[in-house]
């Protein structure tokens, strides 16, 4: 199995002088699984130059592209995805079950971009056959692919998926936030001053010895094992870090995961390589690179002996 990054960034592009390192497209990770077909992570920004290099071999291929959830930055570069309009080549889209909504189908959603106010050529002007699939929790085979996936915790519906073939996996959690004890004593966002150490420590969710506070503590405890045992022993690990431990304070509830969280999670579950993701875009070369710097001291304070790094455009990780 072959992991390309195409697009790492959170929230929204950030293009510039000062993101060309790490890369300013939005998520999109290319999975590929040695013979001949092509996984898609999500379908940010990243998803068009992407898009570009399929388009170049050719007609007859076969893509599936796994969608975490349909915020903007997920789905925004999918209505420019070359390959839908080849003639001959087969794109099937998967996202989440709308739980809450269910007049929301994920189809219907998609289909929005299409919308000529907000794109300019005609829906019809797809020639790949393009069929949507909703998903909910559970096993898919995909003809010797298979693919776990689990609802994370997010603002709206949001799948995590873990993909395996030949003896070889990965998990990308997507948008996704530790579940928290919202009446539970000192939780981070609570208004209580940072601490000197706010940028070096996680808010300890992950911890053996955490305590959580009755029935609610119970049922939070519980989901956040049970994503943890969903990226046991993974080879790699492409988890949500978009905030520092200081910045999440003032995000908790915005579905996202602080680094230390992340790299926390990672080792809990022993994974062998930890990819931090969905970059905050205010996060520029410099800071990724010292942020990256730090996450891999803090892993190796946990006893951590695997990879560690902020995941990039043009990045290839072999597994």
């Amino acid at each position: 199995m072959r992991v390309k990054v195409w697009g790492c960034r959170g929230s929204v592009p950030c293009p510039g002088l000062n993101t060309v390192k790490y890369g300013g497209n939005t998520s999109c990770y290319e999975v590929l699984t040695g013979d001949g077909r092509h996984f898609v992570l999500d379908g940010g920004t990243g998803i068009w130059p992407l898009g570009r290099a399929l388009a170049a071999l050719g007609t007859g291929q076969r893509i599936t592209v796994l969608f975490n959830h349909t915020h903007w930055d997920h789905i925004a570069g999918f209505a420019f995805f070359e390959p839908l309009f080849v003639a001959g080549n087969r794109i099937d889209a998967y996202g989440p079950f709308n739980l809450v909504d269910q007049g929301k189908s994920f189809e219907r959603t998609m289909q929005v971009q299409w919308d000529r106010q907000f794109y300019p050529h005609r829906f019809t002007g797809i020639a790949a056959l393009l069929e949507y699939h909703e998903m909910r929790e559970g096993v898919t085979d995909f003809g010797g692919v298979t693919v776990r996936s689990h609802f994370m915790n997010h603002s709206i519906q949001a799948l995590g998926y873990r993909v395996s073939v030949g003896g070889k996996s990965l998990f990308y959690t997507g948008d996704t936030e530790p579940y928290r004890n919202p009446w539970a004593d000192g939780e981070a966002g609570s208004g209580a001053k940072a601490s000197p150490a706010a940028e070096t420590t996680s808010s300890g969710l992950w911890d053996d010895d955490d305590h959580f506070g009755e029935q609610a503590g119970a049922i939070i405890e519980m989901r956040n094992n049970q994503i943890v045992e969903l990226c046991r022993d993974v080879d790699l690990l492409i988890c949500d870090a978009q905030y520092t431990a200081e910045e999440y304070r003032t995000k908790v509830g915005w579905g996202h995961t602080s680094i230390p969280d992340a790299v926390d999670m990672g080792v809990k579950a022993g994974a062998r390589r930890i990819g931090l993701s969905h970059h905050e875009p205010l996060h520029d070369d410099a800071r990724l690179d010292a942020l990256e710097a730090w996450a891999r001291d803090y892993a190796r304070g946990k006893g951590f002996t695997g990879e560690v790094f902020m995941t990039r455009e043009g990045q290839e990780v072999t597994l």
